[in-house]
């Protein structure tokens, strides 16, 4: 299989992963008194518990493990401690809003890469990619407007979580070209867990939750920790991160739709214009980006 294609399959496969992700942590906090770090907490436990025997009964990925930590530990844990704050944020705004909503704002993380870019690459900005950004600021705007689905902690926690997985996204493009993804994924998820687990039992906000509800929360984060991040670093070996980026716009319109069919959520003008501006300007903005990059070359 030729490389691009393999990259847009693992996309693919990141794409529906992600979906799922979304889904299952609304109906998590629809259905059950949670607080957003518990509920990191317990699916990640038991994302790791169901993922562990495909790595503790195969000497291949035992050995990926061992070479992950010995050359990839300081990215290792620089990531991790980024995906525990953004996802306890990211469990926030989920809770607070709807996953529709919170989905269109998460791809604020396009913006938040370009600017470390420019400020940390000298990457310039051409006049098409600045009007693109600012088009796509308003669809923010827009969609941070919605009467009766948003809440300001929800769009603060939102635009924070995704600077820090824009912040991730930066270090292992730079970084991990060579990282074996599928070990770096499972020892991502364990200090993940204990980052959390230290800071529940530090706060005094360690609780148990409902076996459902762990049981939700597993499948959830089986698709969001591992799945979806696993298949995402792996297709940056294959993808340039423009065309990963323009690609995953298509997911918050699989969860918008979603939304509406399982969880009734509003199809609102305001919202649909909103989205349009955003995911329109986005695309547009990573194209022009992807052209920019190949007449340098």
């Amino acid at each position: 299989m030729k490389s691009l294609n393999k990259g847009y399959l693992l996309i693919l496969g990141a794409f529906f992963a992600g979906t799922i992700f979304y889904l299952l942590v609304e109906y998590s906090f629809k259905n059950f008194n949670l607080l957003p770090a518990n509920a990191v907490f317990w699916g990640s436990i038991g994302a790791i518990i169901a993922s562990s025997p495909f790595f503790i009964f195969n000497s291949k990925y035992r050995n990926s493990i061992n070479k992950t930590v010995l050359y990839d530990r300081k990215l290792l844990i620089l990531v991790a401690t980024l995906t525990s704050v953004g996802l306890v944020l990211s469990f926030l705004a989920i809770s607070e809003s709807n996953s529709g909503v919170i989905a269109l704002l998460f791809e604020s993380k396009l913006l938040w890469a370009f600017l470390l870019g420019i400020f940390f690459l000298n990457e310039k900005i051409s006049m098409k990619e600045a009007f693109l950004a600012i088009t796509s600021v308003f669809g923010f705007f827009l969609i941070c407007s919605i009467e009766g689905e948003i809440t300001k902690i929800a769009i603060v926690a939102a635009l924070s979580s995704n600077f820090l997985y824009a912040l991730q996204s930066f270090f292992i493009k730079k970084h991990g070209r060579e990282m074996d993804t599928i070990a770096f994924s499972f020892l991502r998820g364990i200090i993940i867990i204990i980052f959390i687990g230290v800071y529940l039992v530090i706060s005094g906000k360690f609780a148990t939750i409902p076996l459902v509800a762990f049981g939700v929360l597993t499948v959830a984060q089986i698709c969001g920790l591992l799945l979806h991040k696993m298949l995402f670093f792996q297709a940056h070996k294959y993808l340039e991160l423009s065309k990963l980026s323009i690609f995953l716009l298509l997911q918050p319109v699989l969860v918008l739709f979603a939304g509406f069919m399982f969880f009734s959520h509003p199809l609102s003008s305001q919202k649909i214009i909103g989205a349009f501006l955003i995911l329109g300007s986005l695309a547009l903005f990573c194209k022009e980006q992807t052209k920019i990059k190949s007449h340098i070359k």
